[in-house]
């Protein structure tokens, strides 16, 4: 199930960031993951839902920007025990919906207000 590629490819590059203050290289070129996404964001997923089943269907130039910058904005506002908790408890074996209702779970929020949280995040 892709679904949990989403968040595992995105913790990885959303690290890189963190951490190592990397910046992501797309197509010869090198920008930050936030950065990327805000110049992209008309071609970026518009839902969570939509994100974790296009995961391997969308250019890595869109989708690779867009799960990390996700899983960095989750990190630094909620935490890495929450992160964990919602990583942990998603399961291949699960379809997108089920893994979504773990992620609202966790956060105590629709996928809806988180993505638009994360949205408006890329403006400040």
């Amino acid at each position: 199930m892709v679904s949990t590629s989403f968040m595992q490819e995105g913790l990885a590059v959303a690290v890189d960031d963190i951490i190592f203050n990397r910046k992501l290289k797309e197509e010869e070129e090198f920008k930050f993951i936030d950065d990327w996404c805000r110049e992209q964001l008309d071609k970026m997923p518009q839902s969570l839902p939509e994100a974790m089943e296009s995961f391997d269907t969308l250019p890595n130039q869109i989708i690779i920007p867009f799960t990390a910058s996700f899983s960095k904005f989750i990190l630094n506002n909620y935490g890495i025990k929450r992160y964990k908790q919602a990583y942990i408890g998603q399961k291949e074996i699960q379809n997108t919906e089920e893994n979504i209702k773990v992620i609202e779970k966790t956060y105590n929020l629709t996928h809806k207000e988180f993505f638009d949280k994360w949205k408006d995040s890329l403006s400040k």
